[in-house]
């Protein structure tokens, strides 16, 4: 098994309106907002064209719920955006044997189509769209169970 599915990550062109809409929905009364960047890949080599997001976190139950608008940069949610997607665009897998699942997904002929550390935590995307409908992630997670 590749690892419990921890993060629903959603992908909007703006963020503002769908936090609202969910907080009124789930009745929170705040999610946690933050910009990054990413200036490094998986493998903490130094990025030449930055990234910065924007993510509105919260947790329901054992799942991250996680809202990202791009801000700057190429990201692998442009292609989604730019064929109108809104919502869900992948789900995300906690693993603290990041290394050896990517390698797993790869050789089952997964490709890897983005990667980076964002807030000192290693990611990497996965192509699964025809196979799913959805993209894969990949969250190192150290020192927890997962």
């Amino acid at each position: 098994m590749i690892g419990e599915i921890r993060q629903i990550g959603l992908v909007y062109k703006d963020i503002s309106e769908p936090v609202e809409n969910f907080k009124k929905v789930f009745g929170l009364e705040t999610l946690d907002i933050l910009d990054a960047k990413i200036r490094k890949n998986m493998h903490k080599e130094k990025l030449e064209n930055p990234i910065k997001l924007r993510f509105a976190l919260t947790m329901i139950g054992n799942t991250q719920v996680e809202f990202i608008q791009p801000l700057e940069g190429k990201t692998a949610y442009d292609s989604f955006l730019e064929k109108g997607g809104r919502g869900i665009h992948h789900l995300g897998i906690y693993t603290d044997k990041f290394e050896e699942k990517v390698k797993e997904l790869e050789s089952k002929g997964i490709k890897q189509i983005w990667n980076g550390i964002v807030v000192g935590i290693r990611f990497a995307y996965f192509d699964t769209t025809d196979l799913l409908g959805y993209v894969i992630e990949l969250i190192e997670v150290k020192g927890k169970k997962t």
